[in-house]
């Protein structure tokens, strides 16, 4: 069950961060919240987790312009699972709601797997030279619990086995796809006479190509090798005239005096 549970994670996460695009990305994280919807209708919760998990992985958390493009109803809802799966207060809402569900139910097993390992770490085999009872009557309270979820079936249909689009990966490859996704390499190249002997720009696409980013370059050229030389001639006229005293035309009364002592 334990490597159950980590592959469909790495499931997840595998098919998150294989996706071309962002849209992609985003098509895709929204299919797995739908798949863990119907994993809480089923009261499948140890997939539910799976897949929460997956989900909030760092290589997939990190998204966040896939995430941007998710539905705001679809987000809604995952955090309304996240909210259910949660491991505040040792998974108070999650036992709560195993506690008053009919069966068939699956639950996660984590949960159990921890209160064993609490009971065993927490308590003496023997007290005071006797068996402690308490501590094997604890474990078997959560071993009975575990037992009683499978005594129901589910009555499904088979559909088979349903393969994955690629191999499942580990969560470092995962993540080490996941920072190639936003990583931009920019490298320089030489152009041709056509382009005006600039530099080019190319971009790491999702798919692993370099495609050359849209720009204007004539348009740049001309701005650079014309237009912009063309206006020292006015910046230095500008700052001439600002060293130079203010030239204010005389007044009414000093252009008679200056008449009268011409006469």
């Amino acid at each position: 069950m334990i490597d159950s549970f980590n592959n469909v994670s790495k499931w997840v996460a595998t098919e998150v961060v294989t996706g071309a695009t962002d849209k992609k990305r985003a098509e895709i994280i929204r299919f797995f919240i739908s798949v863990g919807q119907h994993c809480y209708k089923l009261q499948n919760f140890n997939a539910l987790m799976a897949i929460v998990a997956g989900l909030n992985g760092s290589a997939i958390h990190r998204l966040k312009k896939s995430w941007d493009l998710v539905p705001p109803k679809s987000r809604a809802k995952f955090e309304e699972l996240q909210t259910t799966m949660s491991q505040q207060n040792n998974y108070a809402t999650l036992r709560n709601l195993l506690h008053s569900v009919d069966p068939p139910c699956i639950p996660y097993l984590g949960m159990y797997l921890t209160d064993l390992t609490f009971i065993e770490d927490g308590n003496k085999d023997e007290v005071d030279g006797l068996i402690n009872f308490d501590k094997r009557r604890k474990i078997s309270f959560v071993i009975r619990e575990v037992q009683q979820y499978q005594l129901a079936n589910y009555n499904l249909n088979d559909v088979g086995l349903f393969p994955a689009s690629s191999p499942f990966q580990g969560f470092k490859p995962s993540f080490a796809l996941s920072l190639s996704l936003s990583l931009r390499i920019k490298t320089f190249r030489r152009s041709s006479w056509s382009d005006c002997n600039t530099f080019s720009t190319t971009t790491l696409s999702t798919r692993g190509a370099c495609r050359p980013s849209p720009g204007h370059r004539p348009l740049k050229c001309f701005l650079l090798f014309f237009f912009f030389p063309a206006l020292f001639p006015v910046f230095y006229w500008f700052s001439v005239q600002q060293d130079q005293p203010p030239n204010f035309p005389f007044s009414k009364t000093e252009e008679t005096k200056k008449k009268g002592n011409e006469k």
